[in-house]
């Protein structure tokens, strides 16, 4: 017991206040005490993390790795994997298309010039007087033509 001047006092680092006196914090295996003064006074080692009062090992599945977050499971997917409830299965990237830096979605894209339909990446087909968009993924006609459906239309024509 440490005192702070007057009559307020507090525990020595491992222990805890509890009435008038000090009682020594419990650390579980693969656990650690932490210099907080409030909270259960420990946190489990890398690797495991709180349940209840101890702490227990992080189950990662093939081609994942511990992870830094306390929500979550405890554990993220390599590149091109995506997590399920326990393990993390290949993302099944399509011809003429790659991985995305996204974790949401599909996990792929669809490279410039193709659409995504489904599970497919399908070649743009622009028509007649028309050029693929900035995006890659679409389509816009050339000057002075206007989009109709699928076709470009001199401005003009009805």
């Amino acid at each position: 017991m440490n005192a702070l001047g007057g009559q307020t006092w507090r525990c020595n680092r491992g222990y805890r206040k509890s009435s008038e006196t000090c009682s020594a914090i419990q650390v579980p295996a693969n656990g650690y005490l932490t210099d907080s003064f409030s909270g259960a006074g420990w946190e489990c080692d890398r690797g495991y993390r709180v349940v209840g009062e101890s702490c227990r090992v992080i189950e990662v599945p093939a081609n994942g790795y511990l992870s830094d977050t306390s929500t979550g499971p405890g554990w993220k997917c390599e590149r091109g994997y995506r997590a399920t409830t326990n393990s993390c299965i290949a993302i099944q990237v399509p011809a003429n298309g790659y991985l995305a830096k996204s974790t949401y979605g599909s996990g792929w894209q669809c490279n410039r010039g193709f659409r995504e339909l489904g599970n497919l990446c399908v070649e743009l087909q622009p028509p007649k007087n028309a050029h693929l968009d900035r995006s890659g993924k679409d389509w816009a006609c050339n000057q002075p033509y206007r989009r109709d459906r699928n076709r470009c239309l001199l401005r003009e024509e009805t």
